[in-house]
């Protein structure tokens, strides 16, 4: 469920709608926006794709903590 007050929305995501994407590019950065590590979470509708969540990190000390985020959504996604 996604909360959004200074839009007035609340949406529902099914999990069977959702997806996690993780982009490690720790061995070779060749973006051109220096992203090291990159994780979105989304949903896929018959109408259109909604951006839930995303985060990027461009310092090696942000990884463990969006690693963790990461592990927590797929925990709760494979359950």
């Amino acid at each position: 469920m996604r909360c959004s007050p200074s839009e007035g929305k609340m949406q529902h995501f099914p999990k069977h709608l959702l997806h996690c994407f993780v982009d490690d590019n720790r061995c070779e950065c060749n973006e051109h926006d220096g992203v090291l590590f990159r994780a979105e979470l989304f949903s896929i509708s018959p109408t259109e794709e909604q951006l839930c969540w995303e985060r990027c990190c461009r310092s090696e000390m942000e990884i463990p903590d969006v690693q963790s985020r990461v592990a927590r959504w797929l925990s709760w996604l494979n359950a």
